[in-house]
């Protein structure tokens, strides 16, 4: 195992064989690197684009709300009623608010 003028890490044949199949090396960002094929091209962009959503505040992040669909509830207000869809907002929590029975659910049909 060595390292050469650029830093590089190598191993010869004989030595990752002798150490077996099952064999686990700790490794540094260098020695990674050096096994995947460098820091190159997708690196680069990928830190420049990293580095750009960072620095503008994230607005990319603050888009994927628009992707995000609104949960959707089923409801009821007595024990024997069949459920049926609600909003959260206007039966689940004010019921819950004022401590009278609403039993709700998740619908997971959409």
């Amino acid at each position: 195992m060595s390292f050469d003028a650029g830093n590089r890490f190598s191993e010869t044949k004989d030595e990752s064989t002798a150490r077996g199949a099952n064999y686990a090396t700790k490794l540094n960002l260098d020695m990674a690197l050096a096994r995947v094929g460098g820091f190159g091209l997708y690196q680069t962009i990928v830190t420049i684009a990293t580095a750009l959503l960072r620095n503008s505040g994230c607005s990319l992040w603050y888009l994927f709300t628009y992707f995000v669909l609104a949960q959707k509830y089923l409801c009821r207000t007595d024990s024997t009623a069949a459920y049926a869809t609600c909003d959260a907002a206007e039966v689940i929590c004010p019921a819950l608010a004022e401590g009278s029975f609403v039993e709700y659910r998740v619908d997971v049909t959409y």
